[in-house]
């Protein structure tokens, strides 16, 4: 299955956490490393949680950026705040309200979009996910 990195600033890790359990139920492997310094070929996708943190944060805006770039950023909505520029016009998936459901829609919506970047559209994620 393929690996997905998280992105985010050090106030949103417990958030972070949450969501990659989530995206483990669905069969992504995850990790927490990528950075505009590495290569971006290991991964599937770069899942960039933008709150007012990560918005002021150069590291996480221009790793979303590079991820923008390489056609594998996943942007996810977790606190209001004003988009990095490099974000503006992207559409996000919107986590602000989340209540740590791997079955919530958004998850899903999330996950899928991951399922389209890997290739993976003709399995579509639908419902819960699995024990």
């Amino acid at each position: 299955m393929p690996d997905l990195s998280l992105v985010c600033v050090r106030e949103d890790s417990g958030l972070a956490e949450a969501l990659g359990e989530a995206l483990r139920r669905y069969g992504f492997s995850i990790c927490r490393s990528a950075s505009v310094y590495e290569s971006f070929q290991g991964y599937t996708a770069i899942v960039v949680l933008v709150s007012p943190g990560s918005a002021r944060s150069d590291l996480v805006r221009a790793t979303a950026e590079r991820a923008l770039d390489y056609g594998k950023l996943i942007p996810v909505f977790v606190s209001f705040c004003q988009a990095p520029d490099c974000l503006n016009g992207v559409a996000m998936h919107d986590l602000s309200t989340w209540g740590g459901d791997a079955g919530d829609p958004v998850i899903q919506a999330i996950a899928a979009h991951a399922g389209r970047l890997a290739g993976l559209s003709g399995r579509p994620v639908l419902g819960a996910p699995p024990p």
